[in-house]
């Protein structure tokens, strides 16, 4: 067993302990346990090892002194399958038989006498699994169906909402060529309304008649059946270079820049009108005020000559 450096908080037991179970978790754990009565207690502290083995656990402090009363080393766990001549050992209780099968060993068992395990299908998880999805897959129907026909918001007519409908009709009605692959052999249906329903009852009972046919149906992500099928749809959607959803995103992008860029030009040319306009104004402005000037200086000359002295413009009588 590796040597590992514990540091305690203080020098109580129950700090100890807990240093234990935090710095060396992977090695031993530590409990303080009574060994006196209520009235006279007399704490010690346990450990154990985290694996099974022969090896004996020491404790020590700083000067190197082993502070273990007592240490009893252990054994490591041994089994035989199949009547084989030769044990299997293992430090651990939690040993794999087979790909697929971990066992739990829990006691020793009585000289000669053998233990069955017994291995069966049990598509229960695989319903609870598909009774899932079935939730995930009627709320994306849900959402989607908001952007179908009139008053479908900004997304109405757009060519993705048409492809993730598509996306999820090829996982719903999922077969791989013969009628014995479909998801409603085992239960799985789509309604009127377009909600995929799992009958769990009718999906357990197809299950246990054909379970290497429903294994069959669902394949793997990359060995064919529906779990690659909808694998590939959901990447097709999904894949941040090429999936739909990408394109989708990449295109709303552009037109936003092509929007700010025209919306950009735009407001150049609105603003070069206005300062043009504020220029022409000015210089009108300059125009009317010599035109006015002008008219003052005839106004007055007119009524010079003409001796009359009514001029409304005149400020003083000329002689």
């Amino acid at each position: 067993m590796a040597l590992t450096t514990i540091t305690p908080a203080s020098s109580s037991l129950d700090d100890l302990a807990s240093a234990i179970n935090s710095q060396a978790s992977g090695q031993a754990s530590a409990t303080v346990v009574n060994i006196g009565s209520t009235s006279s207690p007399d704490y010690r502290l346990s450990l154990t090892a985290a694996n099974l083995g022969t090896l004996s656990i020491d404790l020590t402090d700083s000067s190197g002194t082993s502070v273990i009363q007592e240490s009893n080393p252990g054994s490591l766990a041994s089994y035989e399958v199949g009547g084989l001549s030769t044990p299997v050992s293992s430090d651990s209780r939690t040993v794999t038989l087979a790909p697929g099968l971990t066992v739990n060993l829990v006691s020793q068992n009585t000289s000669g006498e053998p233990t069955t395990i017994t291995v069966s299908n049990d598509p229960t998880a695989l319903a609870t699994a598909f009774s899932s999805f079935a939730q995930s897959y009627n709320q994306a129907a849900t959402d989607l169906a908001k952007y179908h026909g009139t008053g479908g918001g900004a997304l109405e007519g757009d060519s993705v909402i048409d492809t993730l409908t598509n996306v999820l009709q090829q996982l719903s009605n999922y077969s791989n060529g013969s009628p014995e692959t479909a998801l409603a052999n085992f239960g799985i249906t789509v309604g009127d309304t377009g909600q995929l329903s799992v009958d769990t009852a009718a999906f357990t009972t197809a299950a246990n008649a054909n379970f290497s046919g429903l294994q069959s149906a669902l394949g793997g992500a990359t060995t064919g059946g529906f779990l690659q099928a909808a694998t590939n749809a959901l990447n097709s959607v999904e894949d941040t270079t090429t999936g739909a959803l990408k394109i989708e995103e990449n295109t709303v992008a552009s037109e936003i820049t092509a929007q700010n860029t025209t919306i950009a030009g735009e407001q150049a040319k609105i603003t070069l009108l206005q300062t043009n306009l504020t220029a022409q104004m000015v210089t009108a402005d300059a125009a009317i005020s010599a035109l006015e000037s002008q008219l003052s200086y005839v106004n007055g000359l007119f009524y010079s000559i003409t001796g009359n002295n009514n001029n409304p413009d005149a400020t003083s009588s000329i002689a």
